[in-house]
């Protein structure tokens, strides 16, 4: 039988209980401790009855105190329970591995000391913008940044290429503050967003279902007009661009090879 790891790290959804996995449950019941770092209604009690020792994690975030720092010490006391009684789990909501530095410190430190660790899947909150929006990203691709790194890179935008810019509401920052946006702090995000499409192209802004009965936010207004929507635009959510224009098929010997069964048979082998 395979050993247990140390510490297991877990996605436990957005849509709170309802998006846990059987394989994130079945990691939390054999865990010793499940260290969280989730607000929402009902997490606690419900993880109580997979594990009955229980760390918030949430209690290290401060208003203006550096995200960074907070997710060190997340890691940290992680480690300091695996180190006493694995396995641990460490749950985050969403996918641990999508906009979540606590999981790619607790595996640094845990290589050092010798500590095994197992990252388990779980439902981001992309994947609830596809259902939310009706988008499959196979269609047209799909270009995925980090709103501030967007412009502290100084990235292009392919404006035939849907785009998902992250963490919208908190741009311009790596502080942790429930405070809300003033219109002026989208100002230079508008004037990157200019460079690749008109300042009257239409995108949405996205906060996914946190509960089963509430119906996801979703607000839908043009590039020139972000900054009308600051004080309701928090950290949760995030900005879909549609593509504004179509790219034209080039290769038409590709497209007539696609459902040609010759160029099949040539580009394959019968199996022996």
């Amino acid at each position: 039988m395979q050993k247990k790891p140390d510490v297991y790290v877990v996605g436990i959804g957005i849509v709170h209980v309802d998006q846990i996995t059987i394989e994130s449950r079945r990691a939390m019941e054999q865990s010793n401790t499940i260290l969280f770092i989730e607000r929402g209604h009902g997490i606690e009690k419900y993880l109580s009855t997979l594990c009955p020792n229980l760390v918030d994690l949430t209690e290290l975030y401060s208003e203006g105190g550096d995200r960074q720092n907070t997710y060190r010490l997340m890691a940290a006391r992680t480690i300091q329970e695996a180190l006493k009684n694995p396995p641990v789990t460490l749950a985050l909501y969403g996918h641990p591995l999508i906009f979540a530095y606590p999981p790619v410190l607790v595996r640094e430190m845990a290589k050092r000391l010798d500590l095994t660790v197992s990252i388990l899947p779980g439902i981001s909150a992309m994947d609830c913008m596809f259902i939310d929006l009706n988008i499959d990203p196979a269609t047209n691709g799909l270009q995925i940044y980090e709103a501030t790194d967007l412009l502290l890179r100084d990235r292009p935008l392919l404006n035939d290429v849907p785009a998902l810019i992250w963490q919208i509401g908190a741009l311009e920052t790596s502080l942790y503050s429930t405070r809300v946006s003033s219109s002026g702090r989208f100002d230079r995000f508008k004037s990157h967003m200019k460079k690749f499409y008109s300042e009257k192209h239409e995108v949405f802004a996205v906060h996914s279902s946190t509960h089963p009965l509430l119906a996801p936010e979703i607000y839908k207004f043009t590039i020139s007009e972000i900054g009308d929507y600051s004080q309701i635009l928090h950290a949760g959510f995030s900005l879909y661009v549609p593509p504004e224009i179509l790219r034209p098929v080039i290769d038409y010997k590709l497209a007539a090879d696609t459902s040609d069964r010759l160029y099949l048979e040539s580009v394959t082998n019968e199996l022996k």
